[in-house]
């Protein structure tokens, strides 16, 4: 959830102006515990976009995935 700090865990939208995560640190949470991980991968995207817009560093996103892959569940 490194992304989410740098961000203040400001709430995310798309592009297309799709609210993909609410505003606050247990919207994130509950966001990354609850969707697939292509969902997270398009979401990461977005928010280093939005860093990118804002003119804030982009966090060291390394070790992440790894751990969105063990922690993840598969979907029934």
């Amino acid at each position: 959830m490194k992304i989410g700090e740098a961000l203040e865990y400001r709430r995310l939208t798309e592009r297309g102006g799709k609210l993909l995560i609410e505003e606050g640190m247990e919207a994130w949470a509950t966001y990354v515990r609850t969707q697939r991980a292509f969902l997270i991968a398009w979401a990461t995207q977005e928010a280093l976009a939005l860093c990118r817009t804002l003119g804030i560093q982009e966090p060291d996103l390394s070790g992440e995935v790894k751990r969105l892959m063990e922690v993840q569940p598969l979907p029934p």
